[in-house]
């Protein structure tokens, strides 16, 4: 889950108050060997009818300014279940975040590059608002 604060600070800069575009309180990921295990994977949920895909942004994509995410790449879903079993439990509506990424990627992370990343979103979005 993602923490409290960050969903507040996200509120304030980024969403001017709107809690409806904060979508990715619960989140996961998954790890790959190969960028054809994750577009197959990628594939499969797209045509699931049982889940509907909110959004898809493709950090792999080789048009994508690696600059907006201190050079990580992945690809992160935005997605709802469409199931009797999300309906009854009344979660059909709740949008989660899934994360497809790759090894190494996933392997350069640390600390340290997680904390400048940190840095580099506080950076932009102070000059953007």
């Amino acid at each position: 889950l993602k923490p409290w604060a960050r969903s507040v600070e996200k509120l304030v800069r980024s969403y001017g108050g709107d809690p409806s575009r904060i979508l990715d309180c619960c989140r996961c990921a998954i790890i790959f060997q190969s960028t054809s295990l994750l577009f197959g994977c990628l594939e499969t949920i797209i045509h699931d009818p049982d889940i509907e895909v909110v959004r898809i942004r493709n950090r792999m994509d080789l048009g994508y300014d690696g600059a907006e995410t201190a050079g990580f790449r992945n690809v992160t879903l935005n997605l709802r279940f469409r199931t009797e079993q999300a309906r009854k439990l009344g979660v059909d509506g709740h949008i989660c975040e899934l994360q497809l990424s790759l090894v190494a990627f996933t392997k350069s992370l640390n600390a340290v590059s997680h904390r400048r990343y940190h840095i580099l979103r506080n950076c932009r979005q102070s000059l953007s608002g």
